[in-house]
């Protein structure tokens, strides 16, 4: 029994709690809330940082006396203060709820597999779409998705669950493998409903024509915008136009393309005349400079 009063004296442990917080700081205001002996303290106040939600801060008489004004009508503090947080008990609807917002689909089916099960504090919860462990998966086996509470327009609590998104919608796929750097052709892409994320509408596929992605994808797989990289506007074999400024005049002459490039590449062309090689910066369709 001595070591318990004596372990409860040591921790400032006051005999309850109360969930009076809602942000970065504790102030006068929040003082008032937890004792009414404490009503006279200004609203405002600064009293110091607020603990993380899930923790306690616990004040003792005589720091409680330190950190108000001297000229305070407080009447003489005896017992300890202990603020917290209110928390909530996280639900499987909660995080649905979450996520169908952050989808922006009314047709898209939340499953939630698992969640976090630590109390949440006050505040909105999100998900961002970069949360997502695995896009491949999440409409199969469902993947993990990483979310916040957002205290003060701020992240301030992580969670995560485990889910499924059972969604179709009309997207790009691929007709035929596609290559990464490889300029996409005629009829290698098709217009199909799959499952997947929801997302922006499909582009046409005949206006990602000369386009190129940055990775493998396999024929039969849905092409996000993403995927896509900047138009290639000079292929290798091109005949492009070259303009040379030294000072303030400028040369114009007809050369080669040795390699493709997108606006604002630099690639090798070739001189037809002397044989040499250089390097110029392409400037757009059939034009290249050479600052």
């Amino acid at each position: 029994m001595i070591l318990l009063l004596f372990a409860a004296a040591l921790t400032g442990q006051a005999e309850s709690c109360h969930a009076v917080l809602d942000g970065d700081r504790i102030q006068g205001r929040h003082l008032s809330l937890a004792s009414p002996r404490l009503a006279a303290v200004a609203t405002e106040l600064a009293i110091g940082f607020a603990p993380a939600p899930g923790l306690k801060r616990v004040f003792t008489p005589g720091e409680l006396m330190r950190l108000l004004p001297s000229e305070s009508t407080v009447p003489r503090i005896t017992e300890s203060l202990c603020l917290e947080w209110p928390m909530r008990e996280p639900t499987a609807e909660l995080f649905a709820q979450a996520i169908q917002e952050s989808l922006a689909a009314p047709g898209a089916q939340v499953e939630v597999l698992s969640f976090s099960r630590s109390k949440l504090p006050p505040g909105k919860l999100r998900f961002e779409r970069s949360g997502i462990s695995s896009e491949a998966t999440i409409t199969s086996v469902g993947a993990t998705w990483r979310g916040a509470v957002m205290i003060d327009g701020k992240p301030r609590f992580s969670v995560w669950a485990r889910v499924r998104i059972l969604y179709e919608s009309e997207r790009l796929v691929a007709v035929e493998d596609l290559p990464a750097g490889k300029p996409i052709q005629e009829g290698q892409l098709r217009l199909a409903i799959v499952r997947g994320l929801p997302g922006t509408g499909p582009a046409p596929p005949e206006s990602l024509v000369g386009m190129t992605v940055w990775r493998l994808i396999r024929a039969g797989q849905p092409v996000l915008l993403s995927d896509f990289q900047s138009r290639v506007v000079i292929l290798r074999g091109d005949d492009v136009e070259v303009t040379v400024q030294r000072g303030a005049v400028l040369f114009r002459a007809n050369v080669q393309a040795s390699s493709a490039g997108r606006t604002g590449e630099w690639i090798q062309v070739r001189n037809p005349d002397s044989g040499k090689t250089f390097r110029a910066l392409v400037g757009g369709a059939g034009k290249v400079y050479v600052p």
